[in-house]
């Protein structure tokens, strides 16, 4: 799984590539919650180029919420 970050109209843009994954989903998990606690309140998930999401991945969206 690629992440590729870009900023636009104040909102930090996340956007998910590949496969999140059991393999994955812990590097997603490091960044989504380093961006939360560098005190980053507004940020958009762009999920449109995953192929697949595991309940490892789904786990990280509610760790997120």
């Amino acid at each position: 799984m690629n992440i590729h970050e870009e900023s636009t109209d104040g909102f930090l843009i996340l956007c998910l590539e590949g496969r999140l994954d059991a393999n994955s989903a812990k590097t997603f998990e490091k960044k989504i919650l380093a961006v939360i606690d560098g005190g980053e309140t507004r940020f958009v998930l762009d999920l449109s180029r995953l192929d697949y999401v595991s309940s490892a991945g789904l786990r990280v969206f509610f760790l997120a919420s």
